[in-house]
């Protein structure tokens, strides 16, 4: 991908077909040099293909689109939609007092007046607010999917960032109101049981699973 990307124009642009590990393999720097491509903004997409698509390999496979000249940087706004106990605040700003998804949920203010800038040109933020009693009936209600369509009047990409699924439904909730869904799993800590139930709630949801 590397010597791809270098032999690409100032307005060139590229498609690759890669294996779906390369989403999240750590080896030989993958890692590093994938935070790099996406800190200098090249990448339009990634399209996670369905498996066995190929008659020559089982192996499931992505479809990633780069170009150096993109009319300007995405926006994203990311999300975080664990009201119940975020700690996403108190490791990543300063604030003490601010309003977030849960003031906005509830009626108390504006989208404009809870997102907040970072550092990442284009990223942008809302957090989740104070804990409120009702989360999921927030999650219901009719001003988060106003948000959603608000927000993607601005923004290129939404990331939500949701509670675990299995003792809440909060998750599914949210994944009913998006486009697709990506399941973390934590690596040796999650049974297969677990992981099942929880594809099954999102299944439920009528939301299109992007990858795992």
């Amino acid at each position: 991908m590397q010597h791809m990307i270098h032999h690409l124009s100032p307005v060139g642009r590229i498609g690759l077909v890669l294996a779906n590990g390369a989403l999240s393999s750590q080896t030989g720097g993958e890692g590093t040099i994938r935070q790099k491509i996406v800190e200098a903004d090249l990448v339009e997409g990634i399209i996670a293909l369905p498996s066995q698509l190929f008659y020559s390999t089982g192996i499931p496979v992505s479809l990633w689109f780069l170009s150096r000249h993109k009319q300007q940087p995405s926006k994203v706004l990311f999300i975080d939609a664990e009201m119940r106990k975020s700690v996403l605040a108190g490791r990543n700003t300063n604030a003490r007092d601010y309003t977030g998804l849960s003031e906005v949920l509830s009626g108390l203010c504006g989208i404009g007046d809870c997102i907040y800038k970072t550092s990442t040109p284009g990223l942008h933020i809302l957090l989740a607010g104070k804990y409120p009693p009702n989360p999921v009936e927030l999650l219901n209600g009719k001003y988060f999917s106003m948000l959603l369509t608000e927000a993607r009047k601005v923004y290129d990409y939404i990331i939500i960032d949701s509670p675990p699924l299995g003792r809440v439904i909060d998750a599914a909730v949210i994944a009913s109101n998006c486009d697709g869904a990506i399941l973390v799993i934590g690596n040796k800590s999650v049974r297969r049981k677990q992981a099942k139930d929880v594809m099954a709630q999102l299944q439920k949801s009528e939301c299109r699973m992007l990858g795992v």
